[in-house]
């Protein structure tokens, strides 16, 4: 028990030590974001977007491999430790080297047709075009070559360092808003070179630290069982990332082919608000290796406890931190943004209420990854996932809105997370639907309604400004507490929350 209490004493304080950081990207990723805007244009910002949105359509292999990965590095740590460990490093990164080739050869293949023939680009950029995409693919197969050594760094649990990373790349991009004004060359084509060069300056930090802070980390050649193992556990989770990002990539192609490049500024404005959102949130970055790690020591109730306090406080947190904001987003949007593209208010709200179920999903998601049992979780959430882009685009042939758009896909996960639900717990038979509603579902529901009319009554007496936001968040974070300490939390949840305060020598 002293060891459970411990381990939960690390991952609270990793969560806490991430979030105080990621405030500060917060504040400086909306910063920049406002600049680049300004001095790229809502239409050169839209094809950026939409040109790099269309090659990261193709890292569905990567992302799987990235995940199975991190699995493969939590599941070996806490069953054979580093010697385990190495074995996985080794047989990640040659199989990393030979997919980044496969990548770049699809990318030049059927992509660059793609830009040159059928993305509705503005006229006269199709050469800026072109070049980005050219750098994205770069930007791409670094991300590849880095997972290795980030997966590792997560998987021991070195958030600070991940942490500081955050930090120097929202820096190095503040340094490119700064200077983007200032240059004689093609804006949107300097853009993307100075992208490309934190790309290169990430992977270096992570190689730098991993071989530094773990002095076993050496290359030898891949155990042939070790790879059939991982790419056995990559091919379903292939098919599943596969599915997420042709849904992403596919709602942004079909808002461009139907509403333009204006659409995409909106969507692309609407994700770095629930980005700087989530930075609050790293509950998933500190708990998953926790989750694996029990499953592979046995210790399946552990692993399930777990999923329930990241289900919601991932949302918990969400929440608090997001709904002063959506209640004054046409404030904040004109303070943050000097021309705020069509749509953008809107899309923050709805893309807000798919983050939140998404976030309670990746919870269910990190379970069913530790069991290592992929087929049937897969095959049915990501045959619901792909099945919204058929339905979206009938919907835009017949008239309907972006706003629409959005609508289905709240729809569609809603349905996704419960899927979920029934297939775990057929893998796992001591988890229990009814106790995933009375101990999740029930108490989050129960959350919102006694908390959001505080907001809503503000919202009517006071006029917009920050004198509103500011007693809308005083309102929502001491009803949030109240309600955490009255029912959210369970009794080993609010212990720990009270010996990390050390209130609970004054509250028993």
């Amino acid at each position: 028990m002293a060891a459970v209490s411990e381990d939960s004493r690390r991952v609270t304080k990793n969560t806490l030590y991430l979030a105080a950081r990621m405030l500060f990207v917060l504040l400086v990723s909306l910063y920049t974001t406002r600049v680049v805007l300004k001095v790229l244009g809502v239409e050169d910002y839209g094809t950026y977007n939409v040109v790099c949105g269309f090659v990261s359509m193709f890292s569905f292999l990567t992302s799987s491999l990235a995940n199975a990965t991190q699995r493969f590095y939590n599941f070996e740590l806490g069953k054979n430790g580093d010697e385990g460990t190495l074995k996985i490093y080794c047989s990640s990164f040659y199989i990393q080297i030979c997919l980044s080739l496969v990548l770049v050869i699809l990318c030049e293949a059927v992509g660059l047709w793609y830009v040159n023939n059928k993305m509705v680009i503005p006229d006269g950029r199709l050469y800026a075009a072109n070049v980005i995409f050219q750098l994205a693919i770069l930007q791409f197969v670094l991300a590849i070559l880095q997972v290795p050594y980030m997966a590792l760094v997560i998987a021991k649990e070195e958030m600070g360092f991940y942490a500081i990373t955050s930090i120097v790349d929202v820096l190095m991009k503040l340094a490119i808003a700064l200077v983007l004004p200032y240059a004689d060359y093609d804006h949107l084509i300097f853009y993307a070179c100075l992208m490309t060069l934190i790309s290169v300056v990430n992977i270096l930090m992570f190689y730098t630290y991993s071989k530094v802070k773990f002095r076993f980390l050496s290359l030898r050649r891949p155990q042939l069982d070790v790879v059939r193992e991982m790419l056995g556990f990559s091919g379903w989770n292939v098919f599943g990332t596969f599915a997420s990002l042709i849904y992403t990539q596919g709602i942004n192609v079909l808002t461009n082919l139907f509403f333009g490049p204006v659409v995409n500024a909106a969507r692309a404005v609407s994700y770095q608000v629930m980005t700087g959102l989530h930075v609050f949130n790293q509950f998933g970055i500190s708990m998953r290796p926790q989750i694996v790690k029990s499953y592979a020591q046995g210790n399946t109730k552990r692993s399930i406890a777990l999923m329930f306090t990241l289900s919601k406080f991932s949302f918990l947190v969400f929440y608090v931190v997001s709904l002063p904001i959506l209640f004054n987003i046409d404030f904040v949007l004109d303070l943050w943004l000097e021309n705020v593209p069509q749509y953008t208010n809107i899309l923050v709200i709805l893309i807000f209420v798919m983050s939140v179920l998404s976030s309670i999903n990746g919870a269910i998601s990190c379970v069913v990854h530790a069991t290592g049992k992929m087929k049937l979780y897969q095959i049915s959430g990501s045959l619901t996932l792909i099945l919204i882009l058929p339905v979206a685009y009938l919907y835009l042939k017949m008239g309907g809105t972006v706003q629409g758009v959005y609508v289905i896909c709240i729809i569609f996960s809603v349905i996704i997370p419960t899927i979920g639900l029934v297939v775990l717990r057929r893998l796992i038979p001591v988890f229990k639907l009814q106790s995933y509603f009375d101990e999740v579902v029930i108490r989050i529901l129960l959350t919102v309604v006694l908390t959001i009319w505080g907001p809503i009554l503000i919202g009517r007496m006071m006029p917009t400004g920050f004198p509103r936001i500011i007693v809308e968040y005083a309102f929502i974070i001491l009803a949030s507490i109240v309600c955490l300490f009255a029912f959210f939390a369970n009794r080993q949840e609010r212990n720990l929350m009270l010996s990390l305060t050390h209130l609970d020598k004054w509250i028993k």
